[in-house]
């Protein structure tokens, strides 16, 4: 059965990263406007559908990458029960704090796109200004549980919970992001969208992987 959620955790994090090309693939000469300078450019050269879908595949993908999590908590619970524990617990608060945070940044391009109809872009600041400051805290608290169920993977690589080599430690979301980033710091013209904006749930795939691998290993 851990080896079933290994795989449907992979296969969450692919439809997750199929969301975020939908919702945040903007293309050439995107640029940030409004206060915060949380609203681009090409939202409305984005159809309508690609927010909706990208909800979709958040709603599709998140519980799926939650079952690799817990595949990952029963690989490690007969080494250290309290590390399973905790990446059981944080892994749940994660699941649905990952599809807030996805569908709150898709639900953001629709209202824009939906006031600019009517060529209000102080209106569309003003509301996507006081949506942005009302869900802040609530991001951030709900990104941290995010995080734990990586650095126990890695610990649990170190410490011999996970049959695999010691160098598949380094496929976690934590890394791949940082790639990501690397890239568009390198080149931002060439690796503007992509593959940054896919690289975090990648990452959850890759993990899923690791934890199937060690499965049968």
């Amino acid at each position: 059965m851990n080896f079933i959620f290994a795989i449907l955790g992979v296969c969450g994090g692919l439809c997750t990263a199929t969301g975020d090309m939908l919702m945040d693939l903007k293309g050439k000469g995107n640029e940030k406007l409004g206060t915060s300078k949380n609203i681009d450019s090409n939202w409305l050269k984005m159809s309508e559908w690609r927010f909706r879908l990208s909800v979709i595949c958040g709603m599709i993908g998140c519980p799926l990458g939650g079952l690799g999590y817990y595949a990952l908590a029963m690989q490690v619970e007969p080494s250290n029960a309290t590390m399973a524990f905790v990446i059981k617990l944080t892994a749940l608060v994660g699941t649905m704090g990952a599809f807030f945070i996805h569908t709150t940044l898709s639900i953001q391009p629709i209202l824009y796109k939906r006031i600019m109809k009517t060529n209000q872009f102080e209106l569309a600041d003003d509301v996507l200004e006081g949506y942005y400051t009302a869900l802040k805290v609530p991001f951030v608290i709900l990104y941290i549980p995010l995080l734990v169920p990586t650095f126990c993977f890695i610990a649990a690589i170190l410490n011999g919970y996970l049959d695999v080599p010691t160098w598949m430690l380094v496929c976690n979301p934590i890394v791949t992001s940082v790639i990501g980033w690397i890239l568009r710091a390198v080149d931002k013209d060439v690796f503007y969208d992509m593959p940054a904006i896919i690289m975090n749930s990648i990452g959850t795939s890759l993990m899923c992987l690791v934890v199937a691998i060690s499965t049968i290993g």
